[in-house]
């Protein structure tokens, strides 16, 4: 799907990938970003988060190039899934 799906708040999100191509949440409390289904190789897109500062971690299969931390107000990561066990992201 492509299009913004906002998903609201949120504690632990797992993005099912599919819905949009573009994500905004709010993270309410402390808590991990993962994915429920990746959408498929070459899908990319956008994952804004406000209140970032209370991401503990992307799970796996997201990964950084460099470990990312320090997280604060709103931040957006761009997303590229290359395999179901590796989807790429980056701070913009």
């Amino acid at each position: 799907g492509g299009g913004i799906k906002n998903l609201g708040n949120q504690t632990a999100p797992k993005i099912d990938l599919r819905q949009a191509q573009h994500f905004i949440l709010t993270m309410t409390a402390r808590g991990a970003i993962g994915i429920a289904n990746w959408g498929g190789a070459g899908k990319s897109g956008t994952i804004t988060v406000n209140n970032a500062q209370n991401i503990t971690a992307f799970s796996a299969p997201f990964k950084f190039r460099i470990a990312q931390s320090g997280f604060s107000g709103t931040e957006t990561f761009a997303y590229f899934c290359i395999a179901s066990n590796n989807v790429r992201l980056v701070r913009t």
